[in-house]
Protein backbone atom coordinates (compact mmCIF):
# COMPACT_ATOMS: atom_id res chain seq x y z
CA UNK A 1 0.00 0.00 0.00
CA UNK A 2 2.83 2.63 0.77
CA UNK A 3 4.40 1.63 -2.64
CA UNK A 4 1.21 2.64 -4.01
CA UNK A 5 0.58 5.75 -2.08
CA UNK A 6 4.54 7.05 -3.32
CA UNK A 7 4.16 5.92 -6.91
CA UNK A 8 0.89 7.81 -7.11
CA UNK A 9 2.91 11.08 -5.41
CA UNK A 10 5.93 10.44 -7.52
CA UNK A 11 3.57 10.57 -11.20
CA UNK A 12 2.02 14.04 -10.26
CA UNK A 13 5.14 16.16 -11.28
CA UNK A 14 5.45 17.04 -14.91
CA UNK A 15 9.30 17.03 -14.31
CA UNK A 16 12.22 19.47 -16.06
CA UNK A 17 12.94 19.61 -19.20
CA UNK A 18 16.22 21.02 -21.10
CA UNK A 19 16.90 22.91 -24.24
CA UNK A 20 17.68 19.48 -26.25
CA UNK A 21 13.90 17.74 -25.05
CA UNK A 22 14.96 15.88 -22.54
CA UNK A 23 13.00 15.41 -19.37
CA UNK A 24 13.52 14.31 -16.06
CA UNK A 25 10.89 13.40 -13.52
CA UNK A 26 10.35 11.14 -10.35
CA UNK A 27 10.10 8.22 -12.17
CA UNK A 28 13.15 6.16 -13.93
CA UNK A 29 12.63 6.68 -17.91
CA UNK A 30 10.21 4.06 -19.16
CA UNK A 31 8.63 2.81 -15.34
CA UNK A 32 5.35 5.10 -16.36
CA UNK A 33 4.36 2.24 -18.82
CA UNK A 34 4.87 -0.35 -16.15
CA UNK A 35 2.09 -2.18 -13.52
CA UNK A 36 2.26 0.32 -10.39
CA UNK A 37 3.70 -1.96 -8.15
CA UNK A 38 6.97 -3.10 -10.75
CA UNK A 39 7.78 0.51 -10.99
CA UNK A 40 11.11 1.40 -9.30
CA UNK A 41 11.00 4.36 -6.97
CA UNK A 42 14.58 4.23 -5.61
CA UNK A 43 16.63 7.00 -5.58
CA UNK A 44 16.01 10.86 -4.51
CA UNK A 45 13.26 13.05 -6.31
CA UNK A 46 13.13 16.07 -7.84
CA UNK A 47 14.45 19.08 -5.73
CA UNK A 48 14.08 22.04 -7.65
CA UNK A 49 16.40 24.60 -4.89
CA UNK A 50 19.48 22.09 -6.40
CA UNK A 51 18.75 22.03 -9.86
CA UNK A 52 17.71 25.45 -10.58
CA UNK A 53 18.79 26.94 -7.41
CA UNK A 54 17.60 28.99 -4.81
CA UNK A 55 16.95 32.09 -6.57
CA UNK A 56 15.93 29.83 -9.96
CA UNK A 57 19.11 30.97 -12.24
CA UNK A 58 19.33 27.93 -14.11
CA UNK A 59 15.11 27.70 -14.62
CA UNK A 60 12.87 29.83 -16.68
CA UNK A 61 11.31 32.39 -14.97
CA UNK A 62 8.07 34.45 -15.18
CA UNK A 63 8.55 37.82 -16.46
CA UNK A 64 6.40 41.46 -15.97
CA UNK A 65 4.73 42.88 -19.08
CA UNK A 66 8.41 45.41 -19.25
CA UNK A 67 10.57 42.14 -19.12
CA UNK A 68 11.68 42.20 -15.14
CA UNK A 69 11.02 38.79 -13.05
CA UNK A 70 7.73 38.59 -11.48
CA UNK A 71 8.18 38.00 -7.82
CA UNK A 72 6.25 36.51 -5.45
CA UNK A 73 5.06 38.16 -1.76
CA UNK A 74 8.13 37.13 -0.53
CA UNK A 75 10.16 38.67 -3.14
CA UNK A 76 11.66 35.74 -4.72
CA UNK A 77 11.27 35.22 -9.12
CA UNK A 78 8.45 32.19 -9.78
CA UNK A 79 9.35 29.02 -12.34
CA UNK A 80 7.96 29.84 -15.95
CA UNK A 81 6.41 26.44 -16.60
CA UNK A 82 6.14 25.26 -20.40
CA UNK A 83 2.57 23.96 -21.86
CA UNK A 84 3.37 20.81 -20.47
CA UNK A 85 3.66 22.03 -17.13
CA UNK A 86 7.00 21.47 -17.14
CA UNK A 87 10.01 23.67 -15.55
CA UNK A 88 12.67 24.48 -18.32
CA UNK A 89 16.16 24.06 -17.58
CA UNK A 90 18.35 27.25 -19.19
CA UNK A 91 21.40 27.06 -17.81
CA UNK A 92 24.23 27.36 -19.88
CA UNK A 93 28.10 25.94 -20.09
CA UNK A 94 31.36 27.78 -20.42
CA UNK A 95 31.26 28.30 -23.54
CA UNK A 96 27.50 29.68 -23.60
CA UNK A 97 25.77 26.54 -24.96
CA UNK A 98 22.54 24.72 -23.51
CA UNK A 99 23.59 23.06 -20.90
CA UNK A 100 21.70 19.88 -20.37
CA UNK A 101 20.66 18.49 -17.66
CA UNK A 102 22.88 14.84 -17.67
CA UNK A 103 26.17 17.76 -18.44
CA UNK A 104 24.92 19.44 -15.20
CA UNK A 105 24.18 16.52 -13.38
CA UNK A 106 27.65 15.54 -13.88
CA UNK A 107 28.53 18.55 -12.36
CA UNK A 108 30.12 18.93 -8.69
CA UNK A 109 26.37 21.03 -7.81
CA UNK A 110 24.95 18.22 -9.49
CA UNK A 111 26.43 15.22 -8.07
CA UNK A 112 25.09 16.71 -4.24
CA UNK A 113 21.35 15.81 -5.42
CA UNK A 114 21.90 12.15 -6.13
CA UNK A 115 21.31 10.02 -3.19
CA UNK A 116 23.63 7.27 -1.86
CA UNK A 117 20.97 4.68 -2.64
CA UNK A 118 19.54 4.72 -5.84
CA UNK A 119 20.94 8.36 -7.21
CA UNK A 120 18.60 10.37 -9.14
CA UNK A 121 15.61 8.87 -9.91
CA UNK A 122 14.74 9.97 -13.00
CA UNK A 123 18.74 9.86 -13.92
CA UNK A 124 20.95 7.09 -14.01
CA UNK A 125 20.22 4.01 -10.74
CA UNK A 126 23.74 4.65 -9.11
CA UNK A 127 25.39 3.71 -5.70
CA UNK A 128 27.47 6.07 -3.87
CA UNK A 129 28.10 7.57 -7.02
CA UNK A 130 29.09 4.13 -9.18
CA UNK A 131 26.56 3.32 -11.40
CA UNK A 132 24.84 -0.71 -11.29
CA UNK A 133 22.97 -2.87 -13.43
CA UNK A 134 19.24 -2.71 -13.85
CA UNK A 135 18.18 -6.85 -12.22
CA UNK A 136 21.32 -7.42 -10.08
CA UNK A 137 21.26 -7.71 -6.18
CA UNK A 138 21.58 -4.13 -5.56
CA UNK A 139 18.78 -3.23 -7.93
CA UNK A 140 16.59 -5.98 -6.34
CA UNK A 141 17.95 -4.61 -2.84
CA UNK A 142 16.76 -0.93 -3.87
CA UNK A 143 13.55 -1.57 -5.29
CA UNK A 144 12.37 -3.99 -2.28
CA UNK A 145 13.08 -1.30 -0.25
CA UNK A 146 12.38 1.72 -1.60
CA UNK A 147 8.27 1.94 -1.73
CA UNK A 148 8.12 1.53 1.72
CA UNK A 149 11.17 3.99 2.51
CA UNK A 150 10.17 7.18 0.18
CA UNK A 151 6.95 6.88 2.16
CA UNK A 152 8.18 6.62 5.73
CA UNK A 153 11.44 8.98 5.51
CA UNK A 154 9.59 11.30 2.79
CA UNK A 155 6.40 11.53 1.94
CA UNK A 156 5.02 10.53 5.36
CA UNK A 157 7.28 13.24 7.43
CA UNK A 158 6.36 16.05 4.75
CA UNK A 159 9.63 16.05 2.77
CA UNK A 160 7.67 16.75 -0.34
CA UNK A 161 5.25 19.60 -1.64
CA UNK A 162 2.13 19.28 -3.44
CA UNK A 163 3.71 18.03 -6.77
CA UNK A 164 5.47 14.73 -5.15
CA UNK A 165 9.04 16.95 -5.23
CA UNK A 166 11.29 17.91 -2.65
CA UNK A 167 9.46 20.63 -0.51
CA UNK A 168 11.91 23.98 -1.77
CA UNK A 169 12.83 27.04 0.91
CA UNK A 170 14.38 24.48 3.78
CA UNK A 171 16.76 25.77 5.75
CA UNK A 172 19.95 23.96 6.34
CA UNK A 173 18.50 22.20 9.49
CA UNK A 174 15.66 21.52 8.45
CA UNK A 175 17.86 19.34 5.37
CA UNK A 176 19.74 17.48 7.67
CA UNK A 177 17.15 16.48 10.32
CA UNK A 178 15.31 14.98 7.26
CA UNK A 179 18.53 13.58 5.90
CA UNK A 180 19.00 11.79 9.47
CA UNK A 181 15.34 10.67 9.07
CA UNK A 182 15.88 8.89 6.01
CA UNK A 183 18.85 7.15 7.42
CA UNK A 184 16.71 5.66 9.95
CA UNK A 185 14.07 5.22 8.55
CA UNK A 186 15.57 2.08 7.05
CA UNK A 187 14.88 0.21 9.45
CA UNK A 188 11.08 0.39 9.99
CA UNK A 189 11.09 -0.42 6.37
CA UNK A 190 12.76 -3.51 6.62
CA UNK A 191 10.07 -6.19 7.43
CA UNK A 192 8.41 -4.84 3.88
CA UNK A 193 11.42 -4.86 1.99
CA UNK A 194 12.14 -8.22 3.31
CA UNK A 195 8.60 -9.04 2.12
CA UNK A 196 9.37 -7.64 -1.43
CA UNK A 197 12.78 -8.93 -1.97
CA UNK A 198 11.92 -13.14 -1.03
CA UNK A 199 10.43 -14.74 -3.90
CA UNK A 200 6.76 -16.15 -3.44
CA UNK A 201 7.61 -19.78 -2.93
CA UNK A 202 10.12 -18.84 -0.16
CA UNK A 203 6.81 -17.21 2.09
CA UNK A 204 4.92 -19.79 0.90
CA UNK A 205 7.27 -22.92 2.57
CA UNK A 206 7.68 -19.92 5.68
CA UNK A 207 3.64 -20.28 5.79
CA UNK A 208 3.99 -23.99 5.52
CA UNK A 209 6.26 -24.54 8.13
CA UNK A 210 4.63 -22.23 10.58
CA UNK A 211 1.21 -24.25 9.89
CA UNK A 212 3.09 -27.27 10.68
CA UNK A 213 4.35 -25.42 14.28
CA UNK A 214 0.61 -24.79 15.20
Amino acid sequence: EMHRISVEDSMKTKGIVDAYGKVINNLRPGEENKLRQDIDLAGTRLDFDGICGADNKRCEVRKNADGTDALDANGKTQLQLNDKNQVQFIAEDDKGKPMSLAAFLATDEGKKLAGVTGGLRGGTPTFAGYAYTAGGVIDRVFKAFAGTHDYIGGQGVGLYEEQGNIRRGMTDAERTSYNTWSAVAIVPSTPFAMAEFLPPEVWKAISILLGAVK
